[in-house]
């Protein structure tokens, strides 16, 4: 029952920006120096670099085309820059292949400089809106085991950047885990406030009322969390656990086999959607399907196992829904086995 916010990764788009931007720059700033041999090498340079910025900027264009629906986090006005550094990088492609002599030269180089003054005045607009140095320190001190240390980085960059709203999808999950329940639906509501069209806000409110054992308010949060992103499996999931403990095994399995169809990637994940499959089949009456889930949950044994020394490890009011789970879970196995 995690929905943890997705990090950036590495972009081979910014980099083809920036070398392709000093590429013409630098062939450019060499013209007025080259010789008639090594002019043409040099214009051939100058459209090669504003061909290789042009395309890094529709490669990474295209690469947020292609995000889940509901689920980037991003600064605001990302596809505008974005479009905006196409076109200006476009302009500059037109100028370096139109063929110009004599004033018309200078004209067409001055304004090929302040098409390329432009794109690098973007590309730091988009470097700004891009995920903050903090916050790639927060996750790394989460993973580090520093809770504190990442809630630190994490209050300190709310207020230096209020609208990157990674911060708020990433504080509400810590404070959850930590169970804060308050604290983290306070959070989870900014959240929806400054961005209601993304997934994460409606997810983590849901995830929290869970947690808190108010599982029909946390299925409505859930449901509006998946009509944003129908596709992703941990949603489903997540609404087919709230639909379950409402008491409503229809939409469980709606949900929790859907999630499984999907891909979960999480093994506790797929242990805990299979014990809830065989619970639901079972109150429907459905009892050859519930007994087919409780075999494939039986071959998970090692699964829970790991699970149960994850959770003696970290004892505390989070932790303590989760070893109920794992108990309950291992009394259904027991069962199976006789």
């Amino acid at each position: 029952m995690i929905s943890s916010p997705r990090t950036t990764r590495i972009s081979w788009a910014p980099l083809l920006i920036i070398a392709g931007i000093l590429m013409s720059t630098l062939a450019w700033m060499s013209l007025p120096l080259a010789t008639d041999a090594t002019r043409s090498l040099l214009r051939a340079l100058m459209v090669f670099g504003a061909a290789m910025a042009l395309s890094g900027a529709f490669v990474g264009l295209i690469a947020r085309a292609r995000a889940a629906r509901g689920l980037r986090i991003n600064g605001s006005g990302r596809l505008s820059l974005t479009l905006a550094l196409i076109g200006v990088l476009s302009a500059a492609l037109a100028l370096s292949l139109i063929p110009l002599s004599g004033a018309l030269a200078w004209v067409g180089n001055g304004l090929f400089a302040l098409c390329l003054a432009a794109a690098l005045w973007l590309g730091l607009r988009l470097a700004r809106n891009g995920t903050p140095a903090q916050y790639r320190q927060a996750l790394h001190a989460l993973r580090e085991g520093e809770e504190q240390r990442a809630l630190a980085l994490l209050a300190d960059l709310e207020q230096e950047r209020p609208d990157f709203v990674g911060t708020y999808a990433l504080h509400a999950a810590i404070l959850r885990g930590r169970g804060d329940h308050a604290a983290a639906l306070k959070q989870a509501r900014q959240l929806v406030a400054h961005q209601p069209e993304l997934y994460h806000g409606h997810a983590e409110m849901g995830l929290t009322l869970l947690a808190k054992d108010e599982p029909k308010a946390a299925r409505q949060a859930l449901e509006r969390a998946v009509a944003i992103a129908p596709n992703l499996a941990e949603g489903r999931f997540n609404l087919g656990m709230a639909c379950a403990e409402s008491g409503d095994p229809a939409c469980a399995i709606e949900h929790l086999a859907q999630a499984l169809r999907q891909g979960l990637h999480d093994d506790v994940a797929e242990l805990l959607a299979r014990y809830f499959l065989a619970r639901s089949f079972a109150k429907l009456g459905l009892n050859d399907r519930a007994q087919r889930e409780r075999r494939r949950l039986r071959r998970r044994r090692a699964v829970l196992r790991a699970w149960q020394a994850e959770l003696a490890e970290k004892p505390g009011r989070a932790a303590s829904r989760n070893q109920r789970l794992a108990q309950a879970i291992a009394q259904e196995i027991d069962r199976t086995e006789t």
